[in-house]
């Protein structure tokens, strides 16, 4: 039989295990979610939350942690928004932003200033104008001013940069914008001073007015201008220099006058049209030391410059054996030593040339046929140096005889007038072969050749006090 305590004792087991059930069952279940919603208005804005990109609005951030975030929206032609946000565990939270519209800087002026402004329609003031509320994105503007047409333009505002701009008015009257070369020139139109080049003359009556350009070293302009009302001409106007001119000497006459590095003529010479300002002048005569001076040229100056040249060379006399020897000094063909009075090559008249300039010049002799000579010779101011000089002949067969009894090869002496050959067959050894003899005969090609000939360098052009 059950007695009262015992019901007692089974009533408090079944209700501690309905205890127990309870406690597993609320330990089973998961936390509730912990969710940030961010919406902006208007959406499409890109979320930022603790410097790290989320997404864009309208959206959910899931599992975002306990405590404070910086929460960042940003949007093209919007203000960046930034909020400092607190989220609780297990919570859902929203944030909604709404966005305004980023505004530009810009500083209008006009040229000239007062001018009355109107943008997208509505009057904003005279210039100098400063603006800080128009929205992102292009808008009309137009300038007005009395006497002056009315202008448009297109403002296009991108970022928070500042945008300034400068809208050049045009006059309802007539206007020349006047240049002068060079520049600085005092203007007088219809006999009134109006200023210095360049020069705007705005306001102007239609017609014909009567205009002069002046300037200290130049021929004065005068011309007659027509205009026409709410137009602009541009003139540009070259004002002449007074020219100045030079006479110039020297002692010896026939030296090259160089005026800044370009030859005018040998002296005595004249050179004219020459705009005030300095000049470089030079005089050059072979066998003379160069001369040089900087001159200054005034207004319509006629000045006059004397070069007093002091020698700096020598010559060379050479004898050649045998004649016709090309003489090369310092790279430069200058002669040929010629056949001597006694009509033989064996040795050449003597041949001079100067003016050399004192100091070491490279001499050399060549003559196809034999060995050229190369030598270093020192030149004495006011002194002739005389030479004697002997080539060596080389032995270089340049031609071909064909006989029944073989190929001569060797240097042509003559082909007679009846077909007989002498030919060099070796240095000193002259061969007569009887034209009866011949099958054939030709000039040796540059191939066959043992060796080419030394290329002989253009004759130099002649110069004054050059002889030969």
């Amino acid at each position: 039989m059950i007695t009262t305590r015992m019901k007692r004792h089974r009533f408090a087991a079944l209700l501690l295990l309905a205890l127990g059930a309870t406690w597993l069952a609320v330990a089973a279940d998961p936390p509730a979610p912990t969710v940030l919603h961010v919406s902006s208005e208007p959406p499409g804005a890109a979320v930022e939350i603790d410097g790290s990109p989320r997404g864009i609005t309208p959206m959910h951030v899931p599992g975002i942690a306990e405590g404070e975030h910086l929460v960042i929206l940003t949007k093209l032609g919007f203000d960046e928004h930034r909020k400092s946000v607190r989220v609780n565990a297990g919570t859902r939270q929203a944030l909604d932003v709404k966005l305004e519209p980023a505004r530009g800087l810009v500083l209008l002026d006009t040229v000239p200033t007062g001018a009355r402004i109107t943008i997208d329609g509505a009057d904003r003031g005279t210039t100098p104008l400063l603006l800080s509320d128009l929205n992102f994105g292009r808008h009309r503007v137009q300038a007005e001013a009395p006497d002056y047409l009315a202008k448009e333009l297109d403002l296009n505002i991108e970022n928070r940069n500042p945008v300034k701009r400068v809208i050049q008015l045009q006059s309802s009257l007539a206007a020349v914008d006047l240049r002068s070369s060079p520049p600085g020139a005092t203007v007088v139109l219809d006999g009134g001073t109006r200023g210095i080049t360049p020069l705007l003359l705005d306001r102007l009556p239609a017609g014909s007015h009567t205009l002069r350009i002046s300037l200290s070293g130049h021929r004065t302009h005068e011309q007659e201008v027509t205009v026409a009302s709410g137009q602009t001409d541009v003139l540009a106007v070259t004002l002449a220099p007074v020219p100045a001119r030079v006479h110039v000497t020297s002692i010896p006459e026939g030296a090259r006058i160089y005026l800044d590095n370009a030859l005018r003529g040998r002296t005595p010479v004249t050179i004219d049209n020459l705009a005030p300002g300095p000049y470089r002048l030079r005089a050059e005569l072979p066998g003379f030391a160069t001369v040089g001076r900087t001159i200054t040229l005034a207004l319509a100056t006629d000045a006059t410059e004397e070069f007093r040249l002091d020698s700096n060379s020598g010559a060379l006399e050479l004898v050649t054996a045998p004649s016709g020897v090309s003489v090369i000094v310092d790279g430069q063909k200058m002669a040929v030593t010629a056949v001597g009075s006694n009509d033989t090559d064996r040795v050449s008249d003597p041949v001079t040339i100067r003016p050399l300039v004192q100091g070491k010049h490279t001499l050399q002799l060549v003559r196809k046929g034999y060995f050229s000579i190369e030598k270093t010779i020192e030149i004495n101011r006011d002194e002739t140096l005389t030479l004697h000089e002997k080539l060596n002949r080389r032995f270089i067969p340049d031609y071909e005889v064909v006989t029944a009894t073989g190929v001569d090869q060797g240097v042509l002496e003559e082909i007679d007038v009846y077909g007989n050959v002498r030919l060099e067959v070796n240095p000193g050894v002259i061969k007569t072969i009887r034209a009866h003899d011949i099958k054939a005969g030709r000039p040796l090609q540059q191939k066959d050749l043992p060796e080419i000939a030394p290329v002989e360098p253009p004759v130099a052009p002649q110069q004054p006090g050059l002889s030969l």
